[in-house]
């Protein structure tokens, strides 16, 4: 049997007296996780979004973390990014991973799309109410005719 209480579900066995021993209880935040799981694991990416939002509870999990570290230890970004997209990062650590990337854009001379994310993403946006002089950095850096990490 299940008993939904606010923030725990409890499950047992037996009837529903309070003298049943077998019962646990397990909050709520988890039952949600094991659905998203379930929901990631089965491609079903839109009721994932939905289900986080919806219970404020983020999954926060990679499929393969050795994967992803090499992914951004080489730079593949298009596998970062598409990783990073399921994940509720704090604002400072998704501020940084973007800082990382427009810099390596701008080594790559992909002037263009390090200044579409720099003005665009969210993640940019707010660091530059945030921390104006670090966004102005990557501004300059991506006006320059050559790549100077100095700056």
């Amino acid at each position: 049997w299940f008993v939904a209480r606010s923030k725990y579900i409890v499950v047992g066995r037996g009837d529903l007296t309070p003298s049943s021993r077998l019962h646990m209880e397990i909050e709520g935040t988890d039952v949600v996780k094991v659905l998203l799981q379930f929901l990631k694991e089965n491609s079903l990416s839109r009721s994932l979004q939905v289900l986080q939002e919806e219970a404020g509870v983020a999954l926060n999990a990679v499929d393969n973390v050795e994967t992803f570290v090499a992914d951004v230890q080489q730079g593949r970004w298009d596998a970062v990014m598409a990783v990073v997209a399921t994940l509720k990062l704090p604002g400072p650590l998704l501020a940084d991973l973007y800082e990382q990337l427009v810099i390596e854009l701008i080594e790559l001379r992909e002037l263009d799309t390090a200044r579409q994310i720099l003005r665009n993403s969210t993640a940019m946006v707010r660091l530059k109410e945030q921390q104006p002089r670090r966004h102005e950095n990557l501004e300059t850096l991506a006006g320059k005719p050559y790549f100077d990490p100095r700056h």
